[in-house]
């Protein structure tokens, strides 16, 4: 909503008479629907909509790769096409409505495309291999440890019948994100706390040290 609200401010003080923005992100989508006027006379579009992840290409195994020593994305699907298809239209002709409508045919596809940023192939049988795969088997047992806590508390907040579909549920279309903006970007704060404590205990300070601090 704050960027919403620098929109309505700039529109107001007459700063801009036309405006397009273009957001590269998984579930972009969320950040205006619901909540972006249309009087605004701005031009918006995502890489994707308010529940679905965006497209990595010119990924390593696609066609064309990039080069060999880069094992990322070399771009956002949606974002390279769009540039893509810029270079060979002449734009002083064609509108934005008539480049979105030919992107979007292109980025329609997904069966062409892998989604995810970067992966890295080890060799069968290696130690490095049989560490990662001990790491993520960890990671998806501490995840399924937290996805069953929060199945219980749905359980206990709306029974046992109806928790899990109420907090799986996603809005309907056309609704913004969230009623309540405060209480959602309190959570973000505490996320960011959260990256500071993975810093200290990477700098070597344990994790017990830094909670009872």
């Amino acid at each position: 909503m704050d960027f919403i609200n620098v929109l309505k401010k700039k529109h107001a003080a007459g700063t801009y008479k036309e405006m397009v923005l273009y957001i590269g992100a998984c579930e972009s989508g969320s950040v205006f629907e619901g909540v972006m006027p249309k009087y605004l006379n701005v031009y918006i579009t995502t890489a994707s909509n308010a529940q679905e992840s965006s497209w990595g290409t010119y990924c390593p195994g696609m066609e064309p790769p990039p080069p060999p020593e880069y094992i990322t994305c070399f771009g956002d699907l949606y974002s390279v096409a769009w540039m893509e298809d810029s270079e060979t239209h002449n734009l002083k002709k064609d509108t934005v409505e008539q480049q979105y409508q030919s992107v979007k045919n292109r980025t329609s596809n997904f069966n062409n495309y892998n989604a995810g940023s970067h992966y890295k192939r080890s060799e069968n049988g290696s130690e490095k291999k049989r560490e990662i795969v001990k790491q993520i088997t960890e990671t998806m047992s501490h995840r399924a440890h937290l996805d069953g806590s929060m199945e219980l508390i749905g359980a206990f907040l709306y029974g046992p019948q109806k928790g899990s579909s109420i907090l799986n549920s996603v809005r309907e279309p056309g609704m913004s994100l969230v009623d309540d903006w405060g209480c959602l970007k309190s959570t973000w704060r505490k996320l960011a706390w959260l990256l500071v404590m993975a810093t200290t205990q990477a700098n070597g300070i344990p994790s017990n040290r830094g909670y009872s601090a």
